[in-house]
């Protein structure tokens, strides 16, 4: 996997990021390394001298590589397979982790089915959608406006879901998976689908199948630790009956305006 937790390629370079998020996305990444790691981070930063280690200097090299593009198309024009070395060159398999690839345009979809071919294996992680939009408002609070972390207050998210329509129509985007899938299997003959929660139930189960979706050895063992790691950090937020029919109701009205105009799109295509 590429060391970043998420890359970023082919949303930046399909206009679903701005580049200018993609560069704010780097510098955090850069000035975090920087703290974290010391004073190779630091040289690089002032020298433009790598980092030790093929993994931190895969990543001072994506940074760099994107910091220096100027629009999306510079990104789509970037070489994606050399964004993984020096860290993958001996590796057959890679792969990479980010969310807003299921907003892709279909254009967005073939530059990728373009760049990785047609044998490449998709997985989207699906979760409960009002679980995923309470995480999602909670990371926005928390982390983007760098707030220290306090349990969920059910007032304010409450307001953000009245009050909010551009941010709650944006959530449903990242909540509409079948919409997202249903394009995917256009373009790729290879797409699985994994509900969060069954990972967190079944985590052997899961692995099994990744192994024969990936025909790789994944180890199942590996697979429960992290998950394990992962309920114990909170994967789920207990909210009211209240404000889950409230969410819930809100993203089915954005789910049927947001079928219309795909029906609307398409009779005008036809």
């Amino acid at each position: 996997m590429h060391p970043l937790k998420e890359l970023h390629f082919f949303d930046t370079a399909d206009g679903v990021r701005p580049i200018a998020a993609l560069h704010r996305y780097c510098r955090h990444l850069a000035e975090a390394r920087a703290s974290a790691n010391g004073s190779a981070w630091r040289r690089w930063r002032r020298l433009g001298r790598p980092p030790s280690g093929a993994r931190e200097q895969t990543v001072a090299r994506t940074i760099e590589a994107f910091l220096k593009c100027e629009s999306a198309q510079q990104v789509a024009d970037l070489d994606y397979r050399e964004l993984f070395r020096p860290l993958a060159s001996d590796t057959a398999v890679v792969g990479e982790i980010t969310p807003e690839y299921m907003l892709l345009s279909h254009e967005g979809l073939r530059r990728m089915h373009d760049t990785i071919g047609a044998d490449a294996r998709l997985i989207m992680m699906r979760r409960d959608p009002v679980q995923r939009f309470i995480s999602s408002y909670y990371l926005s609070k928390h982390y983007l406006q760098e707030q220290t972390a306090s349990p969920l207050n059910e007032t304010e998210l409450l307001d953000a879901v009245r009050q909010e329509p551009h941010w709650v129509l944006r959530q449903w985007d990242f909540s509409d998976y079948e919409f997202a899938l249903d394009d995917y299997r256009k373009v790729f003959p290879h797409v699985l689908d994994i509900e969060l929660e069954h990972l967190v139930a079944a985590p052997s189960e899961v692995a099994d199948t990744l192994s024969g979706f990936l025909d790789l050895d994944v180890d199942a063992a590996a697979v429960a630790r992290l998950v394990q790691r992962k309920a114990n950090e909170g994967v789920a937020f207990p909210v009211s009956d209240e404000v889950r029919h409230e969410i819930l109701y809100k993203l089915e009205l954005v789910k049927a305006l947001r079928r219309e105009a795909a029906a609307a799109r398409a009779a005008g295509d036809s």
